[in-house]
């Protein structure tokens, strides 16, 4: 991982850890813990064979 993306990883923890210690009373995360983690590979939205995307909201156009 880069520095550059471990600096704002850990500049970005310090305002969320204080929310999670102070108002949720939770532990709080390390950068390594955030860093270690592999991200998650985003999935194509599903459509049925009518071409209808499986969880959208009824009626809704598409854009």
């Amino acid at each position: 991982m880069s520095r550059l993306l471990r600096d704002k990883i850990e500049g970005s923890l310090e305002q969320k850890n204080h929310l999670l210690v102070k108002v949720y009373n939770r532990r709080a995360i390390t950068v390594d813990e955030v860093a270690d983690e592999p991200a998650p590979v985003p999935r194509p939205p599903r459509a049925d064979g009518d071409g209808h995307v499986a969880g959208a909201e009824p009626g809704a156009r598409p854009r």
